[in-house]
């Protein structure tokens, strides 16, 4: 409901083919904050292999980036435009890009691979899980956090969780760290 754009990786897009839409108990939240109805949506992707018929290209009237590295030329119709950049994408890459277009809540909704993009680059500030009553295995199942490995230490700390009928709705808070002084000697407070 709060946010500007929506982050999501080309492999989410392609399985789910999601219905990126606000659900009407939030329509009122986004216009007393001044947001239009639908917020837009940036999809990350190297193959560009993304058909016209995803629900992404025709629901919602909404602005759709196509953020990419990769060298295919492909044509979409629409509100569509695809942003090349010349270095392999990150984090820091497609956060400050979305910020220059004017883009102030960002939320990132990808699999494992988009979500550590973003946490490799220290950019997140909140996390929000969603525990569901359905198991998933196998190696090729969906993660939280997955690509290639990164050794980033970060904290987050619960601050809210919520209870609806099987689910149940967690969020976290990004722990930030700073030098204080304490009696003379530096250390690290949270």
């Amino acid at each position: 409901a709060m946010a500007d754009i929506v982050v999501v990786g080309a492999n989410t897009v392609r399985r789910e083919d999601p219905p990126f839409l606000v659900r009407d108990e939030f329509l009122n939240l986004r216009r007393e904050l001044g947001k239009k109805k639908n917020f837009d949506v940036a999809i990350l992707t190297r193959s560009l292999d993304l058909s016209d018929r995803l629900k992404v290209f025709s629901e919602g009237d909404r602005k759709v980036l196509i953020l990419t590295d990769g060298k295919k030329e492909v044509e979409f119709k629409g509100n569509v435009e695809v942003i090349r950049f010349s270095e392999k994408l990150n984090g820091r890459i497609v956060a400050n890009f979305l910020k220059g277009r004017g883009y102030g809540d960002i939320l990132v909704e990808g699999g494992g691979e988009v979500n550590s993009l973003f946490l490799r680059d220290n950019l997140v500030d909140k996390i929000y899980f969603t525990i569901s009553p359905i198991v998933l295995g196998g190696k090729d199942n969906p993660t939280p956090c997955g690509g290639d490995f990164f050794e980033v230490f970060q904290e987050f700390k619960l601050t809210d969780v919520k209870r609806v009928i099987n689910e149940v709705f967690l969020e976290y808070e990004r722990v930030r760290f700073t030098l204080g002084k304490k009696g003379g000697e530096n250390e690290l407070l949270g």
